[in-house]
């Protein structure tokens, strides 16, 4: 879920040469489907696969130059379901 997910960034920040901890990756191994696509400003998405029904999680996982935490850690992240 979105709160098991921002609880597990919480705990667990990603270390300098990853975009997530180690305790992140294996709370979502294997990956999730619907992984999307690099994106640019401006740029449309869309996902790879086909969502299923249910509850996910959109994240920014660009480093922040100054505090050098992923945006994701710093709120940069947007729960939405498909119903």
């Amino acid at each position: 879920t979105y709160e098991d997910f921002a609880a597990a960034v919480e705990a667990h920040p990603a270390p300098a040469d990853d975009d997530f901890a180690p305790e992140i990756r294996e709370l979502y191994d294997p990956p999730a489907a619907g992984v999307l696509s690099w994106v640019s400003k401006g740029e449309e998405i869309s996902p790879r696969d086909q969502l299923d029904a249910g509850g996910y999680v959109l994240i920014c996982a660009i480093k922040d130059p100054k505090s050098g935490r992923r945006h994701y850690e710093i709120g940069m992240l947007q729960p939405f379901e498909i119903g």
